[in-house]
C-alpha cells in the first residue's frame, strides 16, 4: 500500500482553537487514536508515533494523531495532560465523522497521555484503551522543592514492588514491540478490546519520590 496516497493532514476544531492532525486511512471498522505523551508533537520522539501509525495502518486500521493545543502546529495554550479532555473528545468525534465505516475507536497513549486517556476517555466515547507506562501521581504534603525522605534505592524497590503487582493483573507482552502490542489488541474480538496496560519499571527523577512513569 502506498502511504503517500492514504496519509492526509487535517484541522480539528477544539473549542476556540484548531488541532493539527494526521490521518492514515484504513478499511477496518476498528480505528486507533494515538495520543502523544508530554509535550511531544504528533509524530512522536524521533518520528516514533508516525512510524507506529504507519505499521498499524498497513494492517488496515485507520489511525489518527494530533498535536495538543499549544503544541506543534495546533493553536491555543498548552494546558498539559490534565487539561486535555477537550482535545481527546474532539479527536474521537472527528475520527468517527470522517471515517463513517468505523464502529469502534481504541486509543493508545504513553506516559501522561495514558493517564489522560484513563481520566477522560470514557466521556470522549472511546471503546477501549492501550495504556503504556501511565504517569502516576501520589498525593503528598511535601512541596516539590523538598528533599526526598527516602533513598534512591528504597524508592526503586518500593515502586518495583507496585509495578510487579500491577503487571500480574495486566495484559502485558514485554517481548513484543509497541506496534505488535497495539496490533494484538486491535485484532481482538470486540468484547476483549476494552483495556490493555503495558507497565514499565522506569522511575522518573522530577522529583523521584512523587512520580513514576
Amino acid at each position: 500500500m502506498d502511504r503517500a496516497m492514504t496519509r492526509s493532514f487535517h484541522q480539528i476544531a477544539c473549542e476556540n482553537d484548531m488541532l493539527s492532525a494526521t490521518v492514515d486511512a484504513g478499511t477496518s471498522t476498528t480505528a486507533l487514536l494515538i495520543v502523544s505523551g508530554g509535550n511531544e508533537i504528533r509524530s512522536g520522539a524521533h518520528s516514533g508515533m508516525a512510524a507506529l501509525a504507519l505499521r498499524i495502518a498497513n494492517q488496515g486500521f485507520p489511525v489518527l494523531r494530533y498535536d495538543r493545543r499549544g503544541i506543534g502546529e495546533s493553536s491555543g495554550d498548552n494546558q498539559g495532560f490534565r487539561g486535555s479532555a477537550a482535545e481527546i473528545a474532539a479527536a474521537v468525534q472527528y475520527l468517527r465523522q470522517t471515517q463513517p465505516h468505523v464502529k469502534s475507536v481504541l486509543a493508545f497513549g504513553n506516559c501522561d497521555a495514558a493517564t489522560a486517556l484513563a481520566l477522560f476517555g470514557p466521556e470522549a466515547g472511546l471503546d477501549g484503551y492501550i495504556l503504556a507506562n501511565p504517569w502516576v501521581i501520589e498525593a503528598s504534603n511535601e512541596p516539590d522543592t523538598a528533599e526526598p525522605t527516602m533513598s534512591a534505592g528504597a524508592i526503586r524497590a518500593r515502586y518495583w514492588d507496585r509495578i510487579k503487582i500491577r503487571k500480574r493483573s495486566s495484559i502485558s507482552y514485554p517481548e513484543r514491540s509497541i506496534s505488535e502490542n497495539c496490533s494484538k489488541v486491535l485484532n481482538r474480538p470486540p468484547e476483549r478490546k476494552k483495556i490493555a496496560r503495558f507497565p514499565c519499571a522506569c522511575a522518573t527523577r522530577s522529583p523521584p519520590w512523587k512520580r513514576i512513569h
